[in-house]
């Protein structure tokens, strides 16, 4: 009513009243926002923007623009943690999602990486493309248990796919790989010992010329 009446000030000050109940009440912050850009205000609409993302906001359209701020100051520190909201978001494609983290791996942030990729299964569970993109970016890092757990669950989501047939090839050129846990397990060494032990014998007593059975 009051913009209708060309009351602006007014009104901006009615939406801001709006933002103090709900941080992230988008047609406050779109009309609040638009009233500061006409003043040439940007700091003010900055505030408001990073006011919502201190509150925790999932509104993917609210996240994406205080990132462009951010890129736009070059405020790295914010620019990742942006980055890892955004991954949460479940307006967010997984497509976008993997993006972002293909940035951080041209980049050698291949930890910033694996945070986006992870926030971003918390918001599309078991999907392909985060879970083939998680595998790689383990890959690349020399984590060949790890990638090898991720490729394995990108086949076990559907190996008809083209993801699903590029982890299953993938899975069938790895070599075994012992975990940490396996390489200090002594039942695994005493099982090795028994094992090579019993062939000798056998081959001993065969070459002795004697029936084993």
């Amino acid at each position: 009513t009051l913009v209708a009446q060309g009351r602006k000030s007014e009104a901006s000050d009615r939406w801001l009243m709006v933002l103090d109940m709900q941080a992230d009440h988008e047609e406050a912050l779109r009309n609040a926002s638009q009233h500061y850009m006409e003043r040439d205000m940007r700091d003010a609409v900055k505030e408001i923007l990073y006011n919502a993302v201190e509150h925790r906001t999932e509104n993917a359209s609210i996240l994406l623009s205080a990132l462009d701020i951010a890129k736009h100051e070059g405020d790295h520190v914010r620019i990742d943690t942006l980055n890892e909201l955004i991954a949460l978001s479940p307006q967010v494609t997984p497509k976008r999602i993997v993006k972002i983290a293909n940035d951080y791996v041209k980049e050698d942030l291949f930890d910033n990486a694996i945070r986006v990729l992870k926030n971003g299964l918390q918001a599309h569970p078991n999907d392909q493309a985060l879970l083939h993109s998680l595998a790689e970016v383990h890959e690349k890092l020399g984590r060949e248990d790890l990638a090898m757990q991720y490729y394995e669950e990108v086949a076990n989501q559907s190996a008809r796919s083209k993801l699903g047939k590029e982890a299953d090839k993938r899975l069938s050129q790895s070599v075994p790989v012992l975990t940490d846990r396996e390489r200090g397990s002594k039942w695994l060494a005493w099982r090795e010992v028994i094992g090579i032990f019993l062939l000798f014998f056998i081959l001993a007593w065969e070459d002795a010329g004697l029936n084993v059975a």
